[in-house]
């Protein structure tokens, strides 16, 4: 994706559109957003690091980081505010 925007970038700068944009006084386009498509997810921590692992989060955000790198997430009763168990 680096390589992509570095290419991007090389040939949007000096494009004919950007320049009749430059010489209007408005901003030249140099850049393109990349969206959709699918990324494997990360190695879990568990795998790369042969442990087991488990955390503590009262926050559901926190709670998704843990899932998604192999810790398991454990529900406290009482948690602090924002969690999404009581």
């Amino acid at each position: 994706m680096n390589a992509f925007t570095k290419q991007a970038y090389k040939l949007l700068k000096n494009h004919p559109v950007n320049r009749a944009r430059v010489a209007k006084g408005e901003p030249p386009r140099t850049s393109c957003a990349a969206r959709g498509g699918h990324l494997p997810g990360p190695r879990p921590i568990t795998e790369r690091l042969h442990l087991t692992a488990a955390g503590i989060a009262g926050v559901a955000l926190i709670r998704g980081m843990f899932r998604t790198v192999g810790i398991d997430p454990i529900d406290v009763v009482g948690a602090p505010a924002g969690s999404t168990r009581t």
